[in-house]
């Protein structure tokens, strides 16, 4: 087992299988590609130890191993390769699979929380490592023999860590200092609840039906459905047409043989906008805003509006793409005091329903003197 950089600069890593074979894998070039094919070649020698009885897999080994094989899309594995190089690996990565006990992950939430992460952030990383704790359960031969995180869960403090949404006045802001590619994916998310990143950077003019008043989304692998269509807002089908026409002027000024229906909706010069963290954290700066505030939240700001105008959280479920109904209502509803007033006032009255009306209190009756 041993890690090679090929003379085309190529990185690679060879091992030996169970009949003695020769067996390779290529991880690209440069250094992530090298830093990858490490991790490759120090699972495999886990895995063989594990084999010949001499111990059960690391964490480390077992977060490698799934690192590589299980398929996602390339943005979630940049950001699950980075929890496990900096914040999984370091704390949890020596202790062997089978050695894990719960009061090593109670230490590790503990340490996040003194390191000032939120809760929220502590969820995602203890989900990282259930994920790859199930899917080392599932293989043949078995890398978990006891999966001890099945059934753990991070209960959330009451009020603490829930997204608030953008306001009206915050969107309008931000739009306001936004460049012309952010402009379109805030706009889509405002009236479509798209996630933004891997949903957002896929639509193309092909996936709107103008006619139909439609827009296809090629949803993330999230467990919901793969692709769900929701129906194109007025405003947004307004600025939609608009922004068509704006990239049939481009692609004739810049001579391109491209056809529109392959451009991307949010684009960067007519080439696709792969990320917008950059000018999102500009365009909230130069906005003024400070407080806590994701582009995520913009989703969260769809799904909250319609359910506080009363349609079913399977309708709601259906348009963000959810796999399961409840998913919206315990991640997406956020109360608010008008929503929590109008539930209250739309009681019956007690003396209507009663056929009666409420009677003015009778004041005390007093002893009369003589």
């Amino acid at each position: 087992m041993s890690v090679h950089t090929l003379p085309d600069g190529r990185v690679i890593c060879k091992w030996y299988d169970e009949t003695g074979k020769a067996r390779k894998k290529y991880f690209g070039r440069g250094d992530l590609a090298l830093e990858k094919a490490n991790r490759h070649d120090a699972f495999m020698k886990d895995l063989k130890r594990e084999e010949s009885g001499e111990e059960s897999i690391s964490v480390a080994g077992l977060l490698n191993a799934y690192h590589i094989q299980h398929l996602v899309a390339q943005t979630t594995r940049d950001s699950d390769f980075y929890r496990i190089d900096r914040t999984i690996g370091p704390r949890l990565g020596k202790i062997p699979v089978d050695g894990l006990k719960t009061e090593h992950i109670h230490k590790f939430v503990n340490q996040r929380l003194v390191d000032g992460k939120s809760i929220s952030t502590i969820k995602r990383e203890i989900s990282l490592l259930k994920a790859a704790f199930s899917w080392g359960a599932r293989q043949k031969p078995r890398l978990v023999n006891k999966n001890i995180l099945s059934d753990y869960r991070i209960e959330t403090p009451e009020g603490k860590d829930v997204p608030s949404p953008p306001t009206v006045e915050e969107i309008q802001s931000i739009l306001s200092h936004s460049r012309k590619h952010l402009q379109r994916a805030l706009i889509l998310g405002w009236y479509t609840g798209i996630r933004p990143g891997i949903e957002t950077s896929k639509v193309k003019w092909s996936d709107v039906d103008f006619s139909g008043s439609k827009l296809r989304i090629v949803s993330a692998r999230k467990g919901g459905p793969a692709i769900r269509y929701v129906s194109l807002h007025p405003h947004l089908q307004e600025y939609m047409e608009a922004w068509i026409e704006a990239d049939k002027l481009l692609l004739a000024k810049k001579n391109l043989a491209t056809p529109i229906s392959a451009i991307h909706v949010v684009n960067y010069g007519l080439s696709p906008a792969l990320s917008l963290k950059h000018a999102w954290t500009t365009a909230k700066k130069d906005a003024g805003i400070t407080r806590r505030l994701r582009l995520y939240d913009v989703r969260h700001r769809f799904a909250t509006t319609l359910l506080e105008q009363g349609f079913a959280g399977g309708v709601v479920s259906k348009l963000m793409g959810h796999s399961r109904a409840d998913t919206t209502q315990r991640f997406y509803f956020h109360v608010t005091d008008k929503h929590s007033t109008s539930a209250v006032e739309s009681m019956t009255k007690i003396g209507d329903f009663l056929g009666t009306s409420p009677q003015k209190s009778k004041p005390n009756k007093t002893n009369k003197t003589k």
